[in-house]
């Protein structure tokens, strides 16, 4: 099947479960202050869906890679007491 005239967006939204809330780490413009936490995970139509997260178009894959980048930066990172090297955050 050929692809040729179609066009794709392609869009990044980056989540963390931490502490049983899920925070949005692509809000914030790197405040984490600022950050959307405690967002709402619903089942919809067409499957899961987290009301209020940030979705970011990108049309290269450096600049999918920026967004994981910066995403990666607001994470929680709480080392557990039997495992240092380990986080408590899922993203």
């Amino acid at each position: 099947r050929s692809l040729t005239g179609s066009q794709f967006v392609v869009q990044i939204s980056y989540v963390e479960v931490y502490n049983e809330r899920i925070h949005d780490l692509l809000s914030g413009g790197g405040d984490s202050a600022n950050m959307n936490t405690n967002l709402r995970v619903r089942e919809a139509r067409d499957g899961v869906v987290v009301d209020a997260l940030t979705h970011q178009s990108v049309s290269t894959a450096e600049e999918l890679l920026d967004f994981v980048s910066f995403g990666s930066t607001q994470r929680v990172v709480a080392a557990m007491k039997m495992n240092a090297r380990s986080s408590r955050g899922h993203a």
